[in-house]
């Protein structure tokens, strides 16, 4: 996760003003040091170190900042965010200067008017979660833990809850048409709401992404046209690793919708970026129940889903307990996510294996 100056201030704050607390309680002999012997109970080892190392600085997609989460904060006086959403609707077109046939009026019920389609909106009621962390008052020299460095795990934390808040609502199948918005990879087949699983050959192809986009496009009412491929990491790969992407094409006509970085990473195909969900969890249940996997999600920014927060809820309390030898940590968040226009958007199911 990116820390942003502002958190940053918030972490050495909280972390000054803890750390008072507890050398007024006599829980450290040390400004800026607390104990670490229930989070290193097996003492100091390379992987541990490490481990502390990664918690200030941890690769986790930001969904809000990608665009793929409308985030709106909820009043302190209500409990409710609203959502809008405006699905896009052909337009009736009359020709009013035709000649020797112009039109100086068009009157109301002549068939030339039509009603605008009103947006839909989605309300979601974010719910609060709380999280108690405890830390020994012994004190150990060899394997000290940072204030802040807890501090900026407990940000990270929190915003990991958000996403994968995010990702549960994503891969919630009732939110979609079955058979219509979820299929499954490679050979882009439907995949009923039962009885219908993933299969180890179930690989995403860039054929798959083509299919997805335009079914979007053409498909009913819907008219979208899609600008996201959020997609795991083991999905990310084989698109990298495609027989149509492969060194010395010349022809190949998905070779050429794919744009890569200077790195070799596949970050835009067929006009849509591809964002890789470093945090998306594999899927194991359901229609992955034979062969586990991930959801490959092809939408539209702004319309693929809401996560509605409560920050005035938001707090983070200690409490020093003589009787324990500790001081415990509750962090509290109020957060919520939700489909926003499940029919503009295709879950395409890819199996890891």
């Amino acid at each position: 996760m990116e820390i942003d100056e502002e958190s940053r201030e918030m972490i050495s704050k909280f972390a000054f003003d803890t750390v008072k607390k507890l050398e007024a309680e006599k829980v450290s002999k040390f400004s800026n040091e607390i104990d670490a012997h229930d989070l290193d109970a097996s003492s100091v080892t390379v992987s541990q170190q490490f481990t502390q190392l990664v918690r200030l600085v941890k690769p986790v997609l930001t969904l809000e900042k990608m665009g793929v989460v409308r985030v709106q904060d909820v009043d302190p006086q209500t409990d409710i965010a609203t959502f809008s959403v405006q699905a896009q609707q052909a337009f009736t077109w009359t020709a009013y200067d035709t000649r020797a046939s112009e039109k100086t009026s068009l009157a109301a019920g002549s068939g030339s008017y039509q009603s605008y389609t009103a947006p839909a909106y989605v309300q979601i009621t974010p719910l609060g979660y709380t999280s108690t962390l405890f830390i020994h008052e012994n004190i150990s020299l060899v394997n000290p833990v940072k204030m802040a460095e807890i501090m900026a795990q407990v940000t990270e934390e929190i915003v990991s809850a958000k996403e994968q808040a995010v990702y549960t609502a994503l891969a919630t199948t009732a939110s979609y048409t079955a058979s219509i918005s979820i299929r499954e990879c490679n050979g882009f087949t439907a995949l009923g709401a039962s009885g219908s699983y993933v299969v180890t050959g179930s690989i995403l192809t860039p054929a798959d992404l083509v299919k997805a986009k335009k079914f979007l496009k053409t498909n009913g009412n819907r008219k979208v046209i899609p600008d996201t491929v959020l997609l795991a990491t083991e999905q990310l790969s084989d698109l990298e690793n495609s027989a149509d992407f492969s060194p010395g094409q010349s022809s190949n006509a998905n070779f050429k919708k794919a744009v890569f970085d200077q790195n070799g990473t596949l970050v835009r195909f067929d006009g849509m970026q591809i964002i890789e969900a470093v945090g998306m969890p594999q899927i194991t249940t359901g229609q992955f129940a034979s062969s586990d996997g991930h959801y490959v999600y092809v939408g539209k920014k702004g319309l693929m889903a809401g996560l509605a927060t409560h920050s005035s809820k938001d707090k983070v309390r200690s409490f020093s307990d003589p009787k324990t030898h500790g001081t415990e940590i509750t962090i509290d968040v109020s957060y919520a996510c939700s489909l926003l226009h499940p029919t503009a958007m295709m879950a395409l199911a890819a199996s890891d294996d």
